[in-house]
């Protein structure tokens, strides 16, 4: 990790301004060895293989947790939000469907209603067009 520019105390410079470095290269300067606070919740900042920011939780009693029992449980969580999005999905197909049906059957319904009206004995023909 780059030590960044001498007296550089407070602030966080990213990236890095030296003709020397590839273009797409970061470099998070002047944050070794500072102190927070990590309140309840604290999470550690760590970089994968490929490069990628995270956080990792820190128990209660200041050991990091099992970073692959994290990500199994994150994957466990992530497969199960994908099963309630394809569920949710054959729902309002579903909904859709059987709306349609309730149209159909309200015509069905308003059709026969009319037909048993014209058909009553002992009306007019007066009686039944009002």
């Amino acid at each position: 990790m780059q030590a960044g520019i001498t007296g550089e105390f407070e602030f966080i410079r990213i990236g890095n301004d030296t003709a020397f470095t590839f273009p797409y290269d970061t470099f998070i300067a002047g944050i070794q060895n500072r102190a927070v606070d990590a309140g309840a919740n604290p999470h550690i900042v760590l970089v994968d293989d490929n490069g990628k920011l995270g956080t990792m939780a820190v128990n209660e009693i200041g050991t990091k947790t099992n970073a692959q029992a994290m990500l199994n449980k994150f994957l466990k969580e992530h497969l199960k939000v994908e099963e309630l999005q394809a569920t949710l999905v054959q729902q309002q197909k579903g909904i859709e469907v059987l709306t349609a049906q309730l149209k159909e059957q309200s015509a069905q319904i308003q059709k026969l209603s009319a037909q048993l009206e014209m058909s009553k004995p002992g009306q007019s023909r007066r009686e039944q067009t009002l």
